[in-house]
């Protein structure tokens, strides 16, 4: 048989400050901001997307975009006939 122990506190849930932090700096994302994510499939990041804006009280959209890396800005959305141009997704902050 398994022993009782009390007082012992609950450890803080992961998306509230214990575990893993997120690579995505949604908290820090003003309205009209966007997150370029390339070579990730759209359905893959919607209900973590979604999830994370029901925690912070905000709105984001998140849409497949076709992305080409520079030297100069990063990644930029582009054309999907552009040469270079990878799929991607974009995750843009409404509200």
């Amino acid at each position: 048989m398994l022993k009782i122990t009390k007082g012992v506190p609950l450890p803080p849930h992961r998306a509230h400050g214990g575990g893993r932090t997120s690579k995505y700096d949604f908290a820090g994302m003003e309205v009209g901001d966007v997150i370029l994510v390339p070579e990730r499939p759209t359905m893959s990041l919607r209900p973590y997307v979604s999830r994370r804006g029901k925690e912070l009280g905000r709105t984001f959209t998140v849409r497949l975009v076709w992305l080409k890396d520079t030297p100069r800005k990063g990644w930029v959305v582009v054309n999907k006939d552009t040469p270079g141009a990878v799929q991607g997704v974009g995750i843009w902050r409404t509200k």
